[in-house]
């Protein structure tokens, strides 16, 4: 197994093919926003003393948090909020209108109006016009120590910059790389479903995005006729189309006919890796062929043969496990069952570990998986534990699993995780520094005050899998 340290030394090989222009992928950008492309701007601590001026600042997105109160979130500027020097406010019905990926860390241009706020500096985002999200630099791509959401979601954004420049040769070089090498976060998850996941197309757009996607990759093939990538995108872009017409995407209304062309996308999905078994030598295509198996409803015998010939390839990749607990998730406490068997089978801290990671990917579709489930908080903790010592040099776990605690009530867990915490306080998990601030008082709280202590504001999205 690849450990942390090694994170970036294979896909250093192919970093000559990186082009890092900064003309490409602009979102949503005014003609007075763009003409300042060549210009420095000032950065938000700049402009925040010039109250009742109309302002323009280039500057990174420390966090991004939804109001308990109105219809809308804030982006934080300069650190995450109660500490930010600057914050802008955004109306849900204008950030709905914002090509808007997870943004902490990425670079965004505002202008608009600043005026003191009860909460200090602030803009006002009234209009997409007002917003413009920069390029990633894709330096990320061959970043020694990858670390957490934020750098996995930016390692995608690269990714899928370079699909919309036709970056085939380096697409394909990277992909090789990351089959080979098996390379991991510095949290022990593998890159190579970040990969995978940086094309996924939601079901929210367009056709017109569908359709160039579609394009772009018969490009790719032409070029790369054997290429494993380009054919398990296809089929994954195929379940993308099937998740789209089956759930009414895009404001169609769900029909017959749009049910028929969900099992239709699906049909051609599962037609093309059962047509291409070669392509068995990516994990890929098994994690494929479960989003299949879950859409077409399988039953549970057909389904967990396809699972037990996955793991029997490649037993540690974890999107395996997480698909199957997906599966199951119809059923009352039958992943919890699952991860438990699991866990049993491997023994050990290792069997922990997969436990905890489990219950980890899992946790998204509860608002507290802790009261919602049948998981089991003590094992989920042990895991995490091992995962810790194995995995030291990763904050993000240490995030993780604070936030884990406070949302399971340990006040002893919590206070032993609350100074990694505030060490490098990680907003993809705590959204903003107030609700570190939940935390440590629930910690000095006394048993029997578990009610009064809850995150104060929820991030825009729930968290995904990790």
């Amino acid at each position: 197994m690849p450990v942390a340290t090694e994170l970036g030394g294979r896909r250093r090989a192919f970093s000559v093919w990186l082009h890092l222009g900064i003309a490409v992928l602009v979102t949503v950008a005014a003609p007075h926003l763009r003409s300042q492309q060549q210009q420095q701007l000032p950065d938000a601590a700049t402009v925040a003393g010039k109250i009742g001026e109309n302002v323009i600042f280039e500057d990174s997105i420390k966090a991004v948090s939804k109001s308990r109160t109105h219809n809308g979130c804030y982006f934080s500027f300069g650190a995450p909020f109660p500490q930010q020097v600057l914050s802008v406010w955004i109306p849900m019905n204008v950030f709905d209108m914002l090509a808007a990926p997870p943004l902490i860390g990425r670079t965004v241009r505002i202008a608009g109006l600043l005026h003191q706020s009860p909460t200090g500096p602030m803009v006002d985002l009234d209009s997409p016009e007002q917003y413009q999200l920069l390029p990633l630099d894709e330096a990320i791509l061959s970043k020694l120590h990858l670390d957490g959401k934020t750098d996995r979601n930016h390692f995608m954004t690269a990714v899928r910059q370079d699909f919309e420049r036709d970056e085939f040769d380096t697409l394909e070089t990277l992909s090789q790389e990351l089959h080979q090498s098996h390379e991991r976060f510095s949290d022990g998850t593998w890159i190579l479903p970040a990969y995978f996941d940086a094309f996924h197309v939601t079901n929210t757009s367009s056709d017109e995005t569908y359709a160039s996607t579609a394009q772009r990759l018969a490009r790719w093939t032409a070029r790369y006729p054997n290429s494993n990538a380009a054919l398990l995108i296809k089929a994954g872009l195929h379940l993308d189309l099937a998740y789209k017409w089956r759930s009414g995407g895009s404001a169609r209304k769900i029909t017959r006919a749009t049910r028929a062309h969900a099992r239709e996308e699906l049909a051609t999905a599962r037609q093309i890796l059962e047509g291409n078994t070669w392509a068995k030598a990516s994990p890929d295509y098994y994690v494929k062929m479960q989003r299949v198996a879950l859409h077409q409803h399988w039953s549970k015998d057909d389904y967990f043969r396809l699972f037990a010939e996955a793991i029997g390839r490649e037993r540690d990749y974890y999107t395996f496990y997480f698909s199957a607990a997906e599966y199951l998730l119809g059923t009352r406490g039958a992943w919890e069952r699952f991860a438990e068997e699991q866990r049993q089978k491997r023994g050990g801290p290792e069997g922990d570990i997969l436990y905890a990671r489990i219950a980890w990917a899992v946790s998204s579709v509860y608002s507290n998986i802790f009261r919602e489930s049948a998981v089991s908080w003590e094992t989920m903790a042990a895991g995490f534990e091992d995962l810790m010592r194995q995995y030291p040099d990763s904050v993000y776990l240490k995030n993780v699993y604070g936030h884990f605690a406070f949302r399971a009530r340990d006040r002893a867990r919590l206070r032993a995780a609350l100074p990694a915490v505030r060490a490098a306080p990680d907003m993809a998990i705590w959204v903003n520094l107030e609700n570190v601030g939940f935390a440590e008082a629930f910690a000095r709280s006394e048993p029997g005050d578990d009610n009064h202590w809850s995150p104060g504001t929820l991030p825009v999205k729930k968290p995904g899998k990790n």
